[in-house]
């Protein structure tokens, strides 16, 4: 049988960005929170990873490159440009496709 677990969140905005970066991943925040909680059952413990927005590179962050190239004086055109293979490339990473030239 389903159940429902209501959990209460300092304001409104924790839970629209937990919302957001659970979508960003590809999952919605209920799969988030099952998976958190199965995962506190089965192993006893409490575990969490905490990377900076740098360390976790979106869609968000093409989208914040492409603002500041505009800001520097770079055209539109060449900065939609840029997003946009920024964007490939988050999406090869995803697909397991990116080949790393060293």
């Amino acid at each position: 049988m389903i159940t429902q677990l209501n959990i209460k969140l300092p304001d409104e905005k924790t839970k629209r960005e937990a919302e957001l970066l659970a979508k960003q991943l590809g999952f919605s925040l209920g799969s988030i929170m099952r998976a958190f909680l199965l995962h506190f059952i089965r192993t006893r413990k409490v575990t969490f990873s905490v990377e900076t927005e740098t360390d976790t590179p979106t869609h968000l962050t093409g989208i914040m490159l492409e603002k500041a190239l505009l800001q520097t004086g770079e055209n539109a055109a060449s900065a939609s440009r840029h997003r946009k293979a920024y964007d490939a490339m988050l999406q090869a990473e995803k697909d397991g496709t990116l080949i790393e030239i060293q």
